[in-house]
């Protein structure tokens, strides 16, 4: 039956099927505990755990695949609902994410129908309303005739946009537009409302509870669930969800950050049944001959599964058993093969079916037909009743472990077959997700989808599931893009395909934030593979190994990545977005190392490629990034422009969060201007959206900028408790070069009260600096250095010629720096009697006017104040002749003009006269 077929037959029900429950479903659970056997200890746990006196709020039942923990659960389920407490159970196997999670337990509580606080009951509780708000910013969204086709799938609840080969790039567009309809929030909590909806369901359950009893949350297969829905699970439901208990059946242990709740913790060993359970159990079953029961007991050594497909058996071949051909270990596996052997064909060839999907009903064994008139409902109500056999939320499913032993098996005796049945399982997921289901449902069903596709055609599969991380990437779903990483590790690939699974790999522990090392070292193995010889594949792992490096303080091997990624999209289609991804990191990483000239350039050509191609959002980033790099440079009043423009254009777009970048940089000017106030409510805002969207990294540049506002204000206690706390943040996250410039901002603030630790601050900074060949911050490190051992002594010779020699260094972009350089040694000079101050002091002057107004009216105050501390104010004149633009008056109105096309104005309240006339007064 092809596809057509199957959807004009079964009209609206397969749409209906996706939620709806089994007509027999009450039916199907009376079998599974009617075969119940035992499970005292399991029994007793659970009604001592769901008393509200409890001290238990997490029973964790683990078992070997087969023992029996689903049927237990059951049995749990059954235990609530005679003793009327609530309860809801969901099967985390199959990909699943928060959100999916959180829709079928309030659905199952909503079902309930009971009454919260107020009156109010699940269906019109806090959940509702974040489900309405939900709807109502996507209806929104879809119905803006300007919104672009991607946006408007994407809103609806699609995983990945329409456009192909650059997803991420089309994702972030998309956020964009989003926010310009509806507002960032609201943007954000359209593709990320896990969160609010979290909060809210935790809301109403705790508003539910009386004290009289809990709520019990039974979730399956633990073992399936990913590292992020496990961790949502720990640091966020279960620490909210005082009042109920939660109950896990899994085959593993728990991970260890469950730790901290141990003492809230009962865990259970499922055992396999004693010899007098299992003759219940075969008595239950109605297998009457002893001879039987001795051999399926022996075979079976106390697991359930091996004892119910024995049964299966003795059922379907009418009493015929021959048990005598399974022998030794993996027996499960052995009267899976016996099953498949000795049942009727037809029986077989359904099982087959029925196992190649995760879940069915009888819309999907109709999709699975190739029969036209096929009636699935016996065939449903066949397969229902054996033990093999499990309750889905989406109708049935075969035992997982079964389903790998039946899926292998077919793979390998009938290829042609096992792809055909997972092309018409794609198809039924394609008639379904046409059906307008809702978000939560079409995400569901597109797991399902993407599952079957790679194991029918795995060369789009791959593009698909490509497409997909990519875009989940640049939306920050982390629990999604796990959640389709696992789909891909799970199939079987060739070796260059298994390149591209690891490329993807590495994009999620790069997303995670906490595992960019092995992320670095995943994509470098991948480019350093011989069989990496794909363009497509080399440009996107470069780009973002530039970026990830450059993130390590790898800079030299940044710039490498990012040059290979160049070089690769010039041969690649649509690679413009991951070409950008490398030449921002090149900009950045030549910033670090101190290349600043340089790295203008290449981010001034990366914000001109921007504006060409219109992208509003790259356009924003480029000008953030220019602007910090003309504050290196000291071109402040550039820096100012770039950022505020920046900053202007982040708003437009309603984008908060992309604003924090450009708000905390131009801190740092108003610092280095005399403007603290401006700077400490820029960081204070800054800082409140970066801790409300869990950005570490600006939140740690924050702090690192805080610690500059404090020591302008003179307060070096409250500095060092900024860089204390930047630094946590850096060494958690393994940001090296954070680390570094955090460890000189600490020995700034200790330069003030505890010179020792100021010393031991700089030297591991300039260590840390000279392993990253980060020039400009190891020069800042070796002058605080100095700073620190002249205020208890003197400065080293070593130290003192390597001073000495950056202070004549003529890099472009290091003016305002070297210009303190310049006027330190000076100093030093002076001090010793040397005749070499006057040109230290001339060159200092220099390199200060090719920066800016500010820091030359400095130097000149720093140079005059050198001079008389030495008791020498004569060398100010032989400093004034030989460098006449710093400390000689100008008289007239054209000197006054050149003065300001040389210095350049930062703000109109420091016009050039004004320096000038304050450099007067210094100089007398």
């Amino acid at each position: 039956m092809n596809a057509q077929t199957s959807d004009r037959e079964s009209g609206g029900q397969a749409t209906e099927a996706v939620h709806t429950q089994l007509t027999n479903e009450e039916l199907l659970r009376h079998r599974q505990l009617s075969l119940f056997t035992n499970r005292d200890a399991e029994k007793r746990a659970l009604a001592a755990a769901v008393k509200p006196d409890s001290q238990t709020r997490l029973l964790h039942l683990t078992g070997i695949a087969g023992i029996g923990k689903s049927t237990v659960l059951t049995a749990g389920e059954d235990y609530c609902r005679r003793h009327g407490i609530v309860c809801a159970r969901v099967n985390l196997g199959g990909q699943r994410t928060p959100e999916t999670i959180l829709a079928e337990l309030f659905e199952q509580l909503a079902a309930t129908d009971v009454a919260l606080a107020d009156g109010q009951t699940f269906t019109n509780g806090s959940f509702t309303r974040e489900l309405v708000r939900l709807r109502s910013v996507r209806s929104l969204v879809q119905s803006t005739e300007s919104a672009s086709r991607d946006t408007r799938v994407m809103a609806a609840g699609s995983y990945a946009p329409v456009s192909q080969g650059e997803s991420g790039v089309v994702a972030e567009r998309v956020l964009a537009e989003v926010a310009e309809i509806v507002g960032r929030g609201d943007a954000e909590f359209l593709f990320n409302p896990g969160e609010a909806l979290t909060r809210a369901l935790i809301e109403d359950v705790e508003a539910w509870h009386r004290g009289d009893s809990r709520i019990c949350l039974f979730f399956d297969q633990y073992e399936q669930a990913g590292a992020s829905v496990d961790e949502w699970i720990r640091d966020s439901l279960f620490p909210g969800l005082s009042s109920a208990l939660l109950v896990f059946g899994g085959r593993g242990q728990l991970t260890p950050g469950w730790t901290r709740w141990r003492s809230m913790t009962r865990e259970i060993a499922i055992e396999p049944l004693s010899d007098r359970d299992m003759r219940l159990l075969m008595k239950k079953a109605a297998v009457q001959d002893s001879a039987i029961v001795r051999r399926i007991m022996e075979l079976a050594a106390g697991l359930p599964l091996a004892a119910g497909i024995a049964v299966d058996l003795l059922n379907e071949t009418g009493g015929r058993l021959e048990l005598g051909r399974v022998q030794g270990r993996e027996v499960v596996k052995q009267l899976v093969d016996l099953f498949l052997a000795d049942v009727p064909q037809e029986l077989v060839t359904w099982v087959q079916r029925a196992a190649v999907v995760r879940s069915f009903n009888e819309d999907t064994l109709l999709q699975m037909a190739t029969d036209p008139g096929f009636d699935p409902a016996p065939v449903f109500e066949h397969l229902a009743r054996l033990s093999i056999t499990q309750l889905h939320a989406r109708g049935l499913a075969i035992h997982d472990a079964v389903r790998a032993f039946l899926n292998e098996e077919l793979k390998v005796r009938a290829p042609t077959r096992y792809a055909d049945l997972h092309h018409r399982a794609y198809q039924y997921y394609s008639l379904l997700l046409g059906k307008g289901l809702s978000a939560e449902d079409q995400r569901e069903l597109q797991i399902e989808q993407l599952y079957h596709q790679i194991r029918y055609d795995p060369d789009a599969g791959l593009v698909a599931i490509r497409e997909l991380i990519e875009s989940t990437t640049l939306l920050s779903q982390l629990e999604l893009s796990e959640a389709v990483l696992s789909l891909a590790t799970e199939a079987n690939w060739s070796e260059t395909q298994s390149l591209w699974v690891r490329y993807m790999d590495a994009l999620v522990r790069q997303q995670r934030n906490t595992d960019n090392r092995g992320s670095a070292q995943i994509l470098d193995e991948i480019l350093t593979d011989p069989l990496c010889t794909d363009p497509d594949l080399r440009v996107r792992a470069a780009a973002y190994l530039a970026m990830n490096t450059w993130y390590l303080g790898d800079f030299q091997n940044a710039v490498h990545w990012a040059d290979v990624a160049i070089d690769n999209a010039q041969r690649v289609e649509r690679a413009t977005g991951f070409e950008h991804i490398a030449v921002e990191a090149k900009a950045l990483t030549q910033d670090r190392m101190g290349e600043f000239a340089e790295a203008v350039d290449t981010q001034a050509r990366l914000l001109e490629s921007a504006r060409a191609t219109g992208d509003k959002v790259a356009e924003a980033w480029g000008l953030n990034n220019l602007g910090y790099l003309k504050w290196h440079t000291g071109d402040w009043q550039q820096a100012v422009g770039h950022l505020s423009e920046s900053r202007n254009t982040f708003e437009e777009l309603r984008h908060p969060y992309g604003a924090t970048y450009p708000q905390c940089h131009l801190a740092l000017v108003h610092v280095a201007c005399g403007r603290p106030d401006k700077a400490r409510d820029l960081l204070h805002t800054t800082l409140e959206v970066c801790r409300e969207r869990g950005n570490r990294e600006i939140e740690a540049k924050c702090l690192q900028n805080l610690c500059d506002y404090w020591l302008a204000v003179g307060d070096p206690s409250q500095a060092e408790a900024a860089a204390l706390e930047a630094l946590g943040i850096a060494r958690a996250f393994d940001l090296p070069f954070y680390e570094c410039d955090t460890l000189r901002r600490l020995g700034e603030a200790h330069l003030r009260f505890n010179t020792s630790q100021a010393q031991a601050d700089f030297t591991a900074g300039g260590n840390l600096a000279a392993s990253m060949h980060a020039h400009y911050t190891l020069l800042r490190c070796r002058l605080g250095q100095a700073q620190a051992e002249l205020a208890v002594g003197s400065v080293s010779p070593e130290l003192r010629a390597a001073l000495l020699d950056a202070a004549r260094d003529d890099r472009q972009g290091y003016g305002e720096l070297r210009s303190r350089v310049a006027v330190f040694t000076g100093r030093l000079s002076l001090a010793d009697g040397a005749g070499e101050a006057a040109d230290l002091f001339v060159e200092a002057l220099h390199a200060a006017s090719t920066c800016n107004a500010v820091a030359l009216e400095r130097c000149a105050e720093a140079i005059a104040a050198c001079c008389a501390d030495a008791d020498r104010l004569d060398l100010v004149d032989d400093v004034r002749e030989r460098w006449t633009w710093a400390l000689t008056v100008p008289r007239t109105a054209s000197a006054v003009e050149l003065a300001q096309a040389r210095i350049g104005d930062l703000r109109p309240c420091l016009a050039p006269e004004v320096i000038l006339e304050r450099m007067r007064g210094t100089s007398r």
